[in-house]
């Protein structure tokens, strides 16, 4: 079992985005409405709480949800996602993941809040041009069959 600070290490190690903001998720009504919005040091909304292993430590034991921008200042990201919502979301997820294993592209599954969808992770070794991993992860959707350009939607 790793310990408090073993776990916050790997989930920065993975979840590597921008440090000078960050997003909370909020619920306006019990059930209903919800959203992330940034955090702000102060109530004018001129300044953004940074993010700090406090914020992370508070987010893995479930206190509050955060939300990380992943697009870095100089256009590339450490990670990229793909969301499967909706009817036929797990098999789509399974089509993907299969894809992405062809092309020996190593990928983290986690169900959804509503358990009624999934986001498959992929994580990179060093920063990486965000054009270009969307152009790859558009790419694997479209040979798998999950999205078709013209359409701009899922196909099931």
């Amino acid at each position: 079992m790793l310990s408090r600070k073993e776990r916050v290490a790997l989930f920065m190690s993975l979840f590597k985005g921008r440090e000078d903001v960050f997003a909370r998720r909020w619920q306006k009504w019990e059930g209903g409405i919800s959203g992330y919005s940034p955090v702000y040091k102060d109530s004018d909304k001129e300044s953004y709480e940074e993010l700090t292993i406090a914020w992370i430590e508070k987010h893995l034991i479930g206190t509050v949800t955060l939300g990380v921008y992943p697009l870095l200042p100089d256009n590339t990201s450490n990670f990229i996602a793909a969301d499967f919502d909706g009817d036929g979301w797990e098999n789509s997820a399974r089509v993907f993941r299969d894809a992405c294993k062809k092309y020996k592209l190593e990928i983290a599954i986690e169900r959804s809040r509503s358990g009624k969808g999934a986001h498959v992770w992929v994580f990179f070794e060093k920063p990486y041009p965000a054009y270009k991993s969307r152009r790859i992860m558009l790419a694997i959707l479209e040979k798998a069959g999950l999205f078709n350009p013209l359409e701009k939607k899922r196909q099931l």
